[in-house]
């Protein structure tokens, strides 16, 4: 994932369904975006999540594929209120980290040479599919951390709009014209992408911190 200077920004390691829903909102809007991130998910059958096809069990969504993890570590996403498992999810390790970031660093170049206004299509394509879901990703992450259903579609919302906000400010990400002491002479500054980051965001807002992060970069 790319990382513009002077912003902190990448992707986040997340158990919650809520966070998966972002991500496959932006995998919906570019076929590239699945090489960007990693996913924890157990699924119950044969099917297919945008377009890839999965194995039942747990697994790990890495460069495009699922696969099984370098351990077989799991823990379990309970509903607070009642105690009920909601799923069964990856521990990822060391090793699954190290691919996820091997995955995004191959990705990497092509990423950053797109233009400012083709990543600015993507990031609002993946708003407008966090709206339509909205009602969805709230009650999951409801179901997840007892948090309330109106704070959780307040944060949805939330969460949403850094994606539009920054499909902006790709736009306006500008470099500066600096004096040289030298008459023939003029610096320029450009900012461009500098490289991968791993990142964790805290529990109480899943959904709006992996966004905030995810879209800068």
């Amino acid at each position: 994932m790319a990382v513009p200077p002077r912003r902190h920004a990448g992707p986040c390691s997340a158990h919650c369904a809520a966070q998966r829903g972002v991500l496959t909102a932006l995998e919906e809007t570019d076929p590239r975006a699945h090489r960007h991130r990693t996913g924890w998910i157990q699924r119950p059958k044969r099917g297919t999540i945008t377009g890839f096809e999965y194995e039942p069990g747990i697994v790990m969504l890495i460069n495009g594929q699922w696969r099984e993890p370098a351990r077989t570590a799991t823990f379990a996403v309970t509903n607070p209120a009642n105690g009920e498992t909601l799923a069964e999810v990856v521990d990822g390790g060391r090793d699954d980290a190290i691919a996820a970031v091997d995955a995004a660093a191959a990705a990497f170049p092509a990423w950053a040479a797109e233009t400012a206004f083709a990543r600015a299509a993507i990031l609002t394509r993946a708003y407008d599919l966090m709206v339509e879901r909205k009602e969805h990703l709230a009650r999951t992450m409801t179901s997840e951390q007892g948090k309330p259903l109106k704070a959780a579609l307040v944060e949805v919302q939330y969460a949403a709009d850094f994606l539009l906000w920054f499909s902006e400010e790709a736009k306006r990400v500008y470099g500066d014209i600096l004096p040289s002491p030298r008459a023939n002479q003029r610096f320029m500054v450009m900012r461009q992408p500098v490289g991968v980051v791993a990142a964790i965001t805290p529990w109480n807002y899943p959904v709006s911190m992996l966004t905030r992060k995810l879209a800068p970069a």
